[in-house]
């Protein structure tokens, strides 16, 4: 028998609610490789055929209901082409992601899922979520250019390395450091904003010279805004080779 709220008979849109909670709420409990219709239907206090009545099987409801999870990659990301250069824009998203996937438990039991099953869901996720990269990867690959690696390769390994130590947390400390804790999460983030600098900052043959130069005359302690004025670089570019105890005078 169908549960009725205060107000009487639930509608469609609340049933399909409480559908979508008690799937959510066992998900993030068992993931989705150990979830099951009758869970769901016992957790949703809901009679098979109400369940019927809305999706075909477990499968047909899992299929919508990944939509919503599809990829970190929204409209709430500080991405903008125009404002925005393009490491500050490159190292927004790879903040965004550590954030996302770090608080977002049903993406991570979403990735788990895709690696251990291949069925025609996780499949779909993933593929969707190599659609909706195409024109950033468009974008950062006409922005740099003038580096000498490849930007595709480079960035996978940052994603895929922010993916598996975000999935690995609960499990043990990586590297001696335990990324259950909000300090060592914010260690992430900073040395990937290093990272980035160091990497996509890299200079053409131009600028190796002028590179060398600013080098030289940081270690022999000469003035920043002489630096940047004698040889032009960028302040990402200059911030990426000054030497630490610089930086802390000038925050």
């Amino acid at each position: 028998m169908e549960v009725t709220n205060k107000r009487g008979r639930r509608s469609q849109k609340e049933i399909e609610e409480v559908i979508k909670v008690a799937a959510k709420e066992l998900i993030e409990e068992v993931g989705f490789t150990n979830l099951t219709l009758t869970g769901i239907i016992k957790k949703a206090e809901l009679e098979p055929s109400v369940f019927y009545k809305r999706y075909s099987d477990l499968d047909d409801l899992l299929d919508k209901f990944v939509r919503d999870y599809d990829y970190w990659l929204n409209d709430s990301i500080n991405f903008d082409a125009d404002k925005n250069t393009p490491l500050k824009n490159c190292e927004n998203l790879l903040i965004e992601l550590v954030d996302s996937l770090n608080s977002n438990v049903i993406m991570q039991k979403l990735l788990a899922w895709e690696i251990l099953d291949s069925s025609y869901i996780t499949k779909r996720t993933a593929e969707n979520r190599e659609r909706h990269s195409v024109h950033l990867l468009e974008y950062f690959n006409k922005k740099f250019d003038d580096i000498d690696i490849n930007f595709d390769v480079v960035t996978a390994l940052l994603i895929s390395g922010i993916y598996y130590i975000i999935l690995h947390k609960k499990v043990s400390t990586f590297c001696s450091i335990d990324f259950t804790q909000k300090e060592n999460i914010d260690l992430l983030k900073q040395n990937i904003k290093k990272i980035v600098a160091k990497i996509y900052a890299a200079p053409s043959s131009v600028n190796a010279e002028k590179l060398e130069i600013a080098k030289r005359l940081f270690a022999n302690k000469v003035d920043y805004k002489i630096i940047q004025e004698s040889t032009g670089l960028s302040d990402e570019v200059l911030k990426s080779i000054m030497p630490e105890r610089k930086k802390v005078r000038m925050s």
